[in-house]
């Protein structure tokens, strides 16, 4: 996990604004705020096109939010909202306001419902389309964006020492966030936050082991693309297997899996462990 440090305002809101005073002046509704982001066109590409490929990206060095898969062509990309665009009580957003993350702040966000209700005027800017709230994240279903959907989370990837926080075995992939606050609360029964992202997915915890093995075998991944696959794959289950005889069956599935190309063509975009467990 990497600390994003969301320094782009300036670009950012030369985007927004023109995007949010089109939208003012044709009478956006509330409901369509967001999904007009990515129809209105600033010459060529749409305004979510650019805030994606000319801001989110290159602050995230081309990297998914929370699984760190390398963002390129060809592979899906979405537009998190850090704080939940369906947010709609003050006392909620001030939830987050109180974290004092960078951008989180009422200068800067406000409710999307108290923008329309104040004339559309902006800054602060509304949650559904405010670069302090945007992150660019992966397509998947299975973790990241789209699983969390609408749920609270702290949001790791805005505070400063995250990549020193959240710690990957380099044989079973997991990863854990001990600092992570709903961790303190014993009474909590909510999911701990990597839970609600699905960081701890099967094929994100094999691709992670993955680069893990190669790390602790000095490995290259050139060498592994000219060897057999199947050999490597058995190791790998071998290593796993003695850290833990009760792999569950999701594991072994992910694993069997990486015989198939769809997925084995997916590890290089996660070369990102092989650096980290490099470091740690």
């Amino acid at each position: 996990m990497e600390f994003i440090n969301k320094s782009n305002s300036a670009a950012a809101n030369d985007i927004i604004d023109r995007y949010l005073t089109w939208a003012k002046n044709h009478h956006c509704e509330e409901s369509n705020l967001y999904s007009s982001l990515g129809e209105h066109k600033l010459g060529e590409r749409s305004c979510k096109d650019l805030l994606i490929y000319n801001v989110l990206l290159p602050e995230q060095h081309n990297r998914c939010c929370y699984c760190m898969r390398r963002l390129h062509d060809g592979v899906g990309i979405t537009i998190e909202h850090i704080i939940p665009q369906s947010i709609s009580r003050l006392e909620d957003l001030n939830r987050y306001f109180e974290k004092g993350l960078n951008g989180l702040d009422q200068s800067k966000l406000c409710l999307t419902t108290d923008f329309f209700s104040n004339n559309c005027v902006f800054p602060p800017y509304p949650l559904k389309v405010a670069y302090y709230n945007f992150a660019a994240s992966c397509h998947s279903s299975d973790h990241c964006n789209n699983y969390r959907q609408n749920q609270h989370i702290e949001p790791l990837f805005l505070m400063p020492n995250i990549n020193s926080e959240v710690l990957y075995d380099p044989i079973s992939g997991e990863g854990t966030w001990h600092n992570d606050p709903i961790n303190q609360d014993v009474n909590s029964l909510e999911l701990p936050t990597l839970e609600k992202v699905g960081l701890n997915n099967s094929t994100l915890k094999i691709y992670r082991a993955f680069w893990g093995y190669l790390y602790r075998h000095n490995i290259s991944y050139d060498d592994v693309a000219s060897n057999n696959r199947a050999i490597l794959l058995y190791d790998l289950l071998g290593d796993i297997l003695e850290y833990d005889n009760n792999v569950d069956s999701d594991m072994l599935t992910a694993i069997i899996n990486l015989q198939k190309d769809l997925y084995w063509n997916r590890i290089r975009d996660y070369d990102y462990f092989f650096q980290w467990f490099s470091s740690h």
